[in-house]
């Protein structure tokens, strides 16, 4: 909670929200083109406004595999919904068992760690296999990732290496279709040197293009890059400052809207100082207004602040009360920390 992300290092746990908060289903799963369903593939947890999850529960019961995965996918997040592991999993399954590619990745997470069903790494990989086979990115790194460590398969580095270029080169097809969030994940591949070799000058070049297209999460990571100099670039306090900045600016606009996970976002950057003077009070502004929302993160955060007393008056019984919420929606964290206190 509340620790500076690098996002070459942490691009998977990072926190993104989608660019245009869209409001309704301009949904890729409305669509059925190639290039579509790979926009599906990169789905993410601002896209899953209420109109959004509403229009995917209706495809979902209608039985639009696609539909099934990415309303699979809010449940077990808690992307806009309270999560509900067991109804993700029978919403997952479904999708599989229509061999759709992202339900076939969620279910293999979901067996790879013991979501609901016993742990079986073993048949977790083989829906990976199913999912990689159509291209899915996600399947790809996963392969990528166990075969560098040997895990559900035998260790091998030529194949963990054959599957990071495979996820590279997905993205990079839909990169030069002009896929912002390809574009940004492509940076990512450049910086920390999966399926491609390790280049700073591409990973700024491939970051630059997304955030030409208005993708946030690109601009806080090109702030990152300047901020900590790194992917190549100088250490520069102003340009690390104006794209932090434009981050800032996107993620007030909607938190002004009451979206509750810009709100978190953009209290992060006031507790951080990322484009701003550091403000913890502000920050707990803005965690409040997300956390009253049943966001999660904000909820654990919260708690934090009135635990240490950063930004308001220390408070253990206010600490503990938003720790228990957050735990409730399914903050990991907070439940891996209260677990070892025995709550």
């Amino acid at each position: 909670m509340m620790t500076q992300r690098n996002y070459l290092v942490f691009a998977t746990a990072a926190v993104v929200v989608a660019t245009a908060f869209p409001s309704g289903c301009s949904t890729p799963m409305a669509q059925t083109d190639a290039t579509q369903m790979t926009t599906a593939f990169y789905a993410e947890e601002g896209d899953f406004t209420s109109g959004y999850l509403e229009e995917c529960k209706r495809k979902a019961k209608n039985n639009d595999s696609e539909a099934q995965a990415l309303y699979g996918m809010a449940l077990l997040n808690g992307w806009g919904v309270k999560k509900d592991a067991k109804s993700a999993f029978r919403w997952i399954k479904k999708s599989a068992e229509a061999d759709n590619p992202i339900g076939q990745m969620l279910l293999g997470d979901c067996l790879r760690n013991g979501i609901v069903v016993e742990k079986d790494v073993s048949l977790a990989v083989e829906f990976y296999f199913k999912a990689a086979a159509q291209s899915h990115p996600s399947a790809q790194n996963r392969l990528g990732f166990l075969y560098r460590k040997g895990v559900g398969v035998d260790k091998d580095e030529l194949k963990s290496r054959e599957w990071y270029h495979a996820a590279m080169n997905t993205h990079l097809k839909a990169a030069k279709q002009g896929n912002a969030r390809a574009q940004h994940r492509l940076g990512f591949c450049y910086g920390q040197g999966k399926g491609v070799d390790m280049s700073s000058d591409s990973a700024v070049e491939w970051f630059k293009k997304a955030a030409e297209q208005g993708y946030v999460p690109a601009y806080e990571s090109l702030g990152d890059c300047y901020k900590f100099g790194i992917c190549g670039v100088n250490k520069e306090a102003e340009q690390a400052k104006l794209w932090y900045g434009k981050a800032m600016d996107a993620y007030k606009v909607e938190a002004e809207k009451g979206n509750a996970v810009a709100q978190y976002r953009l209290g992060h950057h006031y507790y951080l100082g990322n484009g701003v003077e550091k403000d913890y009070g502000k920050a707990v502004v803005w965690w409040s207004k997300s956390a009253e929302q049943g966001y999660a993160a904000a909820q654990g955060d919260l708690g934090l602040c009135y635990e240490k007393g950063c930004g308001v008056k220390k408070d253990l019984e206010k600490a503990e009360y938003w720790y228990r919420l957050a735990a409730e929606n399914g903050n990991e964290e907070v439940i891996r920390e209260r677990a070892k206190k025995g709550k």
